[in-house]
């Protein structure tokens, strides 16, 4: 199942939104591979169950961008909205951990977390990272932050394989506590930006000496 990169302009402001591949979607993609050749070790559910999650991922991805994101990032109270994302990620990661994983659990886990994605913690946090920052310093900031997370996950990965000795389910449920926190840090901590223009946040950071 490939991970896919979308850019949505929110109302009156530029934003860029980048949905990646995570070890579950790859998990997942691993097994809809097996469903092609009926080797799942829990049945065979053929071709036509391993295209129809990938199908259903992808446009789950695209209706939360579009329908909720892009519509209602700037309408609404963003801790709500991304609450709202991070919780519907954690039911989708809860699915993986608590059960096995068969067709009806894979189509469960892409349709929650491509809907939670969307406008869930990736979303947000380069929203939020991209609007604190003052221009002068958002380029170097945010690269900064990239390369930090992604040496980060390459450490992190090679303790995966280790990992997934123990169990499909243990990884499960540490990615379900990842992501579960990363939710409640951004609940907790997001700014109040909603309907602002970048000229109105600046103002207001300024004047509270940042930046």
């Amino acid at each position: 199942m490939k991970g896919f990169n979308f850019v949505a302009a929110g109302s009156g402001k530029r934003r860029e939104r980048g949905q990646r591949e995570t070890w579950p979607t790859k998990e997942v993609r691993s097994w809809s591979t097996r469903c092609r050749a009926g080797d799942t070790g829990r049945g065979n559910t053929g071709q036509r169950g391993a295209l129809t999650i990938q199908c259903v991922s992808f446009a789950a991805g695209i209706a939360s961008i579009y329908f909720v994101f892009m519509r209602l990032v700037d309408r609404v109270d963003q801790r709500l909205l991304f609450g709202a994302g991070a919780l519907l990620q954690v039911a989708g990661m809860l699915l993986l951990s608590l059960l096995r994983l068969t067709e009806p659990v894979a189509l469960g886990y892409v349709l929650l977390a491509g809907l939670g994605g969307g406008f869930g913690q990736q979303s947000f946090f380069q929203l939020w990272s991209g609007e604190l920052f003052p221009t002068l310093l958002r380029s170097t900031a945010q690269g900064l932050m990239f390369a930090v997370v992604r040496i980060a996950l390459g450490f992190w990965s090679l303790y995966v394989p280790t990992l997934t000795k123990s169990g499909f389910s243990t990884l499960a449920w540490i990615l379900t506590g990842f992501v579960a926190v990363s939710g409640l840090i951004g609940f907790v901590f997001a700014p109040r930006n909603k309907g602002k223009t970048l000229d109105q946040i600046q103002r207001e950071r300024q004047l509270q000496g940042v930046g």
